[in-house]
């Protein structure tokens, strides 16, 4: 069975080249953990470099705060995959993201979103609340404000349709509302 986490990776990476309509660019990823994404993209012909807290056996991760990391480097875009319901100021990290883009680059962010059917019919055990690291759970109607307020315009929304169902079985056995 292919790793899911490499499956995850390859999609992000697709949609990635397909919103910037490049096949070769510059990404930074902020937040990039292991950098596994980071080695993805690099084998795939993007200049890609990461930034975490975390040290790592990629070549390509810069060990650093978000808010302490400087380069005068520009990039055509800027990732943040499941970072922002981790940070303690989600609009101060937009803000550092974007000064990081080239004109005309972008912003691409995955986080949970609440208020939605799924989060409805599990209260409690839906997914997003099960990492004690979340500091904090967005509506779309706030993701989009803050979004807003840090001086980005939405151009594209998307589903990470990997995660989800996965994520939503693993919650429903908790849960024990489907038998398996």
């Amino acid at each position: 069975m292919p790793d899911l986490k490499l499956l995850i990776n390859r999609q992000r990476l697709w949609e990635l080249k397909r919103f910037t309509r490049k096949e070769r660019f510059d990404l930074l990823d902020l937040g990039c953990g292991d950098g596994c994404f980071l080695e993805l993209a690099n084998k795939n012909g993007l200049t890609a470099i990461g930034v975490d807290k975390i040290t790592s056996s990629s070549s390509h991760l810069i060990v650093s705060s978000i808010e302490n990391f400087e380069t005068s480097q520009k990039f055509d875009a800027v990732t943040l995959f499941h970072v922002l319901e981790h940070t303690e100021n989600p609009l101060k990290t937009l803000e550092i993201a974007g000064s990081f883009l080239k004109e005309n680059g972008v912003l691409v962010i995955e986080i949970p979103l609440v208020g939605n059917l799924t989060e409805k019919f599990l209260g409690k055990d839906y997914f997003a609340y099960q990492d004690p690291g979340h500091r904090h759970f967005f509506t779309k109607k706030e993701i989009a404000a803050l979004l807003e307020s840090a001086g980005f315009r939405i151009e594209k929304k998307g589903l990470t349709l990997l995660i989800f169902p996965i994520t939503l079985l693993t919650t429903s056995f908790k849960q024990e509302i489907i038998k398996g």
